[in-house]
Parts: structure tokens; C-alpha cells; sequence
């Protein structure tokens, strides 16, 4: 488990202090201090901190952790599982061999905590319950298309052209994709 702290997000309520004093502290009016290795007595203090902080300035990433989290894209199914990408705001759950593996959110990060406690639990995928938006559709895994990591993602975008070194031009070239 890793802990992430968005130190331009911190506003100082300091709800982390509280929940685990021997991780974080304040120091007078200036920022956030914490300790980003910490035992196991107190890796409970932090997940509580992280779930109780206002402004979600605190992130436990679980990716090193091969029982807890999984990179998205070794997911092998999508699901939008709250709201819908026309409204720019959904929870999209990636499913890897029948698991809820990971989730994303766009304007939706109040959901993040129910699906690392999915992610947890080791639940089902694709998701069975209900959703809160009352869609009445089955959710319908997709493919994520993720691109294969071992090839390019894109090529150059302008070409240098000419034959002399005092001569300059340049050709855009539209990507083929």
C-alpha cells in the first residue's frame, strides 16, 4: 500500500491528524507533513484518514499490491456502472477474469470508496446490484481498448523538409488513425 497526498488540495482541516497522529502532522500554519512509510498497526489509521479527509487530498494505492488493485489496464472489461459518458459524470469498473478490479471516476469520486471495497471483497464482475441513477439496462461489459503497450501511440506530427541547412520549411502530416 502507497499513500498519496495532493498537497495543493490540503486545506489543514487536519481529519488525518486526528485518525493517525504517528503518520501525519501539522506544524504551525505550514503544510501537510506525513511519513510515507508506515507499519502495518498503522496502515488501518491511514485507510480511515484517507476515507474521512473533506477535500480527498489523501489517496492509498493499492497497485503494488497484486490481491488489492490492478492497473486499469490490465483490465479486460468495462462496465460505466454510474451515470453515463454523455453527462461527464460516471464511475467506469474495469473487470479482469470475472473480478471488479479497479474503478475510475469523472465527477463521481464520492463512489470510489464503495468500489475499493469492492475491489476488497474480491466481487463479481460485471457489477449485480442496483445503481443509484435507477438505470433499468443491464450493464453490458465492453473492451476497454486499451492500446498494446509495446507499440507506439503516435507518430510525428510535422515533418522537417529541404535539402539546406539555411532552408526551413516544415510539413504537417495528419496522423492516419
Amino acid at each position: 500500500m502507497r499513500l498519496v497526498v495532493d498537497l495543493n488540495r490540503c486545506q489543514g482541516f487536519a481529519q488525518c491528524v486526528f485518525l493517525a497522529p504517528d503518520v501525519f502532522a501539522l506544524h504551525r500554519d505550514e503544510a501537510l507533513l506525513f511519513s510515507p512509510r508506515f507499519d502495518e498497526a498503522e496502515r488501518d489509521q491511514v485507510e480511515k484518514a484517507a476515507a474521512a479527509c473533506p477535500v480527498q487530498a489523501l489517496l492509498v494505492d493499492y497497485s503494488d499490491e497484486p490481491t488489492k488493485g490492478v492497473e486499469p489496464s490490465r483490465g479486460d472489461e468495462l462496465v460505466v456502472a454510474r451515470g453515463t459518458l454523455t453527462e461527464e459524470r460516471f464511475v467506469a469498473v474495469y473487470g479482469y477474469r470475472g473480478r471488479v478490479i479497479t474503478a475510475a471516476s469523472f465527477d463521481g469520486a464520492k463512489w470510489l470508496g464503495f468500489y475499493e471495497q469492492q475491489i476488497a471483497a474480491d466481487a463479481p464482475f460485471p457489477p449485480q446490484y442496483r445503481t443509484v441513477d435507477r438505470r433499468t439496462e443491464t450493464l453490458q461489459p465492453v473492451d476497454p481498448a486499451f492500446p498494446d503497450p509495446h507499440l507506439p501511440t503516435h507518430g510525428a506530427t510535422v515533418t522537417l523538409t529541404g535539402h539546406s541547412t539555411t532552408e526551413r520549411r516544415v510539413e504537417f502530416v495528419p496522423s492516419h488513425a
